[in-house]
């Protein structure tokens, strides 16, 4: 069933979708959609996405920073895993009504430690057909290889580019300043309770200090 789903539901869905965009049903995004990519493509060394700069492989090995780990989030047998690979290719894809996106090409089994570190073996692959995945799904890593297992790589999580995290005292409370602060000439009576004398203060107009 799922080989027969392969072959024939691309010319079926392209069929059905002309038919309702015929009808007034579905819009051009769509008919873009089922009408399948332009064969041409255009590939790049390196991209900006999600505040993260990759680079592909090759382009790796000439450079001194580690740009082509990558990190997708997906799900296997019901369970939310992370699946890591290395940026091969990315390329750009195009309908023919002028919609774009774009392609990682990344290929990895994994480990966790009682330390919460995960490790990859760079001799496992993914036992399914699926090279590809969404720059909008990517997310960057870089791998540290390891000294007793050299197949193995430690991954480290990598942060967007002008994300940070600021500190905010949550016990602390915040500065307080009126807004305005209204004075006029008053006058304040003291009394002493030994001979009654009866002392005046004046108090001034505010002034703005530079």
């Amino acid at each position: 069933m799922e080989s027969v789903h392969r072959q024939e539901f691309v010319d079926w869905f392209r069929c059905r979708i002309i038919k309702l965009y015929n009808d007034g049903q579905v819009g051009k995004e769509m008919l873009s959609l089922a009408r399948g990519l332009d064969r041409r493509v255009t590939c790049y060394p390196c991209c900006n996405v999600n505040g993260f700069r990759f680079h592909t492989l090759d382009r790796d090995e000439t450079s001194k920073t580690q740009n082509c780990g990558v990190m997708v989030k997906g799900e296997h047998e019901n369970e939310n895993i992370p699946y890591y690979g290395l940026i091969k290719d990315i390329v750009e894809l195009s309908y023919r009504e002028g919609n774009k996106f774009y392609t990682n090409r990344q290929g990895i089994g994994y480990k966790k430690d009682r330390y919460e570190i995960i490790s990859v073996n760079t001799k496992r692959r993914l036992y399914t057909e699926e090279p590809f995945v969404f720059a909008s799904q990517a997310l960057q890593v870089y791998y540290i290889k390891g000294m007793k297992e050299p197949s193995w790589r430690a991954v480290v999580d990598t942060k967007p580019k002008n994300l940070y995290e600021m500190p905010f005292p949550m016990d602390e409370e915040e500065p307080y300043q009126e807004d305005e602060i209204k004075c006029d000439n008053t006058h304040v009576n003291l009394e002493d309770d030994d001979d009654k004398m009866q002392l005046t203060k004046n108090v001034v107009d505010c002034m703005d200090l530079d």
